[in-house]
């Protein structure tokens, strides 16, 4: 009998941790552009970098991931840019990320934002 009870608890913790790993996935996506629409349109002035931009963008939340991240997330957006060298005056989409308790998460609305000097 001890034995039919062990072998249930065992079998229920298997379906249990299959279950929680199925719901989670696995995702090939960077950490912080896993939902459509996580960008702002921005139009660069002279001297900006992605890393300004985004960080702009972004200003009182945390960053969900390191620079070379977010430079990829950049690419993803604009991948006929070469993110190293912007020219000012041209429109181009930045990750946005959305905070939530634990982590920044991108934004499920992207609403278009000029950048006027």
């Amino acid at each position: 009998m001890v034995r039919f009870i062990a072998f249930i608890v065992l079998f229920l913790l298997v379906i249990s941790a299959y279950h929680d790993l199925n719901k989670i996935g696995v995702s090939t996506e960077p950490a912080g552009l896993q939902q459509e629409g996580a960008y702002r349109e921005v139009v660069v002035r002279p001297g900006d970098t992605v890393l300004s931009v985004i960080e702009e963008l972004n200003s009182g939340r945390s960053l969900p991931q390191d620079i070379s991240g977010m430079i990829k997330d950049f690419s993803r957006l604009n991948p006929k840019a070469n993110p190293y060298a912007l020219s000012a005056g041209k429109r181009y989409r930045f990750p946005y990320y959305e905070k939530t308790k634990n982590r920044a998460v991108p934004s499920s609305t992207a609403l278009p934002v000029k950048k006027t000097e």
